[in-house]
C-alpha cells in the first residue's frame, strides 16, 4: 500500500512564506530580548535575518504580504548590533599598547581590572614598583 501525495496536499508557496515570516518575526523578538547577553543576540539575530531572507524569497514567488519577514529582519539586525556592542571588548579586546600611559602606578592599578592589565601596569612602572616592593621576586 503506497501513499501518493497529491498536489492539493502540499502547502502553497504563500503559506510557506507566511510560516517562514512568522518564524523570522518570532526569532527576531527572541534575539532582541536576548541581545543584552551579547552572544544570544548575535547568534539568534543572524538566524532571524537568514530566516527573514528566506521568507522574503518565498514571498516573492507566492505574492504574500511581507511585513512579518521585514519586521523579523529589523529585529534580528537590531539584536545583532546590540550583541556586537555588548561583546565588542570580547571580540576585539582592549588596546593594551596605550593602557596606563601617562598614569602613575596607583592610577594604573586602579584602572586595571584583569591580572594581565595589572602586569602591564607593573612593567610600565617597573622602577616605581621595585622601589615600593624591593623584595618582590618578579
Amino acid at each position: 500500500m503506497t501513499s501518493d501525495i497529491s498536489a492539493s496536499d502540499e502547502r502553497s508557496p504563500a503559506a510557506n512564506a507566511r510560516s517562514a515570516g512568522l518564524f523570522a518575526l518570532g526569532l527576531g523578538a527572541v534575539a532582541l530580548l536576548s541581545s543584552w547577553t551579547g552572544w544570544g543576540g548575535i547568534v539568534v539575530g543572524i538566524v532571524a535575518v537568514v530566516c527573514a531572507a528566506v521568507s522574503l524569497w518565498l514571498a516573492r514567488h507566492g505574492g504574500t504580504r511581507r511585513w512579518r519577514a521585514v519586521l523579523g529582519a529589523i529585529l534580528g539586525a537590531a539584536a545583532l548590533v546590540i550583541g556586537l556592542v555588548v561583546e565588542w571588548d570580547t571580540l576585539f579586546g582592549v588596546d593594551e599598547s596605550h593602557f596606563g600611559v601617562g598614569l602613575n602606578l596607583d592610577q594604573c592599578m586602579a584602572q586595571a581590572d584583569t591580572a594581565k592589565l595589572q602586569h602591564l601596569c607593573k612593567t610600565q612602572h617597573l622602577d616605581e614598583f621595585m622601589k615600593r616592593y624591593p623584595n618582590s621576586d618578579e
